[in-house]
């Protein structure tokens, strides 16, 4: 704590904030430590001091200094390796930017893939694909693939951040959706940049496989044999790179497709969908080819990637999250992938019945859906105010109504469908329904644990639209004549 002290009397103490200037007095740090001890052990059990800025939600907030438990910079100084920045590391040559071999190459990428997918389950970006150090910069990237695979996934990132947001379907426990300052290329690469430069690494890796498919056909001589062997292992590598290259495109289309107004693109996102379930069950039969990490704890290492480069930059959080393994990632992947093709399906119907109970039905199933597949599903539903960007949802409860109860103000050879006063009241009613009914969609994707809270929410609703039916009816009957 700093104390300052005035320079005309020695006896007055005034204790300041210690971020507040004080160019005219002189400033110490005085120890308070021994005093607050003693003045705490005056306090019986149970008793809190409470003072005009600090109170329990203060004390209960509060961390304990060098506690490993408490104090995530405590991290650091366990960890047996001094931490050093993407730059640092660059600067002193002690990172590999290009000339990577090819389990290496894998290796990463596999990484990845496995911090995403540890990120859409509910751990923050800076634990997860921001331990890699090849996105703080990837500019600096010499490899062209790993520059396009890596430039390709932060733009992954920042779609399924967006359509996770937008959603709204989310709980603190199912996802974190802050970026804590890093870049995610929304400005700096276009979509049409970023999908030009997996082209771009995907003709590069074609044109080697070619040849050495030319070489192992010509093979021929003493050594021909264990030369084959080694030509084949470096095309089994090359065809492995080539698969997580073309995974990278298919997904990030898929993204940028359904971002496209009124499910314009839901017939391109379903073929990239496709697409990446094909190039899931390649990748899952060379996932033995990359490195892995050594280690355990904060001390698994690997090329690339430092758990506790952004310690510093989090609040108080114990420890750098368990990444899952990459078989585990995949089995989240191909999961995701096929909950994507029933939105698909959802998103192509008209019929507010049908899609309420397609609806249920997807909500409902086991596994429950992936949060990727539920916030997709809410955004393409509920898109400009329009149901799947194209159909008013007032339109589509009077068409409901009419095909469940056909009642005489909605059918058109009816004397109460002509009255002017009866269209209007009918309007009216359909127009306040709305409301209550996109809640009860919404609430259905929620995870299953806030269900009953969404639930009862949405029937307090619903019990109010009874009440109008009743009120909508009486002043029909009273107003009109049969």
């Amino acid at each position: 704590m700093k104390q300052t002290e005035s320079t005309g009397d020695e006896s007055s103490v005034q204790l300041v904030e210690s971020s507040t200037p004080a160019k005219s007095k002189k400033e110490t740090w005085l120890d308070v430590t021994e005093t607050f001890t003693r003045c705490a052990q005056e306090l019986g059990i149970g008793e809190l001091l409470h003072g005009e800025k600090f109170g329990l939600e203060c004390a209960m907030n509060a961390m304990e200094i060098m506690d490993p438990k408490m104090d995530p910079n405590c991290e650091r100084k366990r960890a047996q390796r001094k931490i050093c920045s993407f730059r640092q590391l660059l600067e002193g040559g002690s990172i590999k930017v290009k000339d990577f071999s090819s389990d290496e190459l894998l290796g990463i990428m596999d990484e990845l893939l496995t911090c995403l997918v540890t990120w859409l389950e509910g751990q923050c970006l800076a634990q997860t694909v921001f331990t890699c150090l090849y996105t703080h910069d990837v500019t600096a990237i010499e490899d062209r693939a790993l520059k396009a695979f890596c430039v390709g996934i932060i733009k992954i990132c920042s779609y399924l951040r967006d359509v996770i947001f937008r959603g709204g379907v989310h709980e603190d426990e199912d996802q974190q959706t802050m970026t804590f300052g890093f870049n995610l290329l929304e400005k700096d690469v276009t979509d049409q940049k970023a999908t030009s430069m997996l082209k771009e690494a995907d003709d590069v890796v074609s044109r080697s496989i070619r040849v050495l498919n030319a070489s192992v056909k010509r093979g021929t001589g003493a050594n021909a044999q264990a030369d084959t062997t080694d030509v084949k292992k470096q095309l089994r590598c090359s065809n492995a790179v080539l698969s997580r290259i073309r995974f990278c495109k298919a997904l990030l289309i898929m993204c940028v497709q359904l971002d496209k107004l009124q499910c314009s693109g839901l017939d391109a996102a379903r073929e990239q969908t496709a697409a990446a379930i094909k190039h899931t069950s390649e990748l899952r039969e060379t996932l033995d080819i990359g490195i892995r990490r050594e280690g355990n704890g904060i001390n698994a290492l690997m090329l690339g990637f430092e758990p506790l480069v952004n310690q510093r930059l989090l609040p108080a959080s114990p420890r750098p999250p368990a990444i899952m393994s990459r078989e585990q990632a995949l089995d989240y992947i191909e999961t995701s992938l096929r909950e994507m093709q029933q939105v698909y399906c959802i998103a192509n119907l008209s019929s507010l019945h049908t899609i309420q109970g397609s609806c249920s039905r997807f909500s409902w199933q086991l596994p429950f859906p992936t949060l990727l597949s539920r916030s997709y599903l809410i955004c393409l539903f509920w898109e400009r105010e329009k149901v799947f960007g194209k159909y008013n949802v007032d339109e589509l409860i009077r068409e409901a109504v009419q095909m469940f109860t056909s009642p005489p103000s909605l059918c058109a050879k009816s004397k109460l469908a002509a009255s002017q006063s009866v269209k209007d009241i009918a309007d009216e009613f359909a127009f306040g329904c709305a409301q209550p009914m996109l809640d009860l969609f919404q609430a259905q994707f929620y995870h299953r644990s806030k269900h009953r809270q969404r639930y009862f929410n949405v029937f307090k609703k619903l019990a109010v639209v009874q009440a109008d039916v009743g009120g909508c009816h009486l002043i029909i009957v009273s107003s009109c004549a049969f």
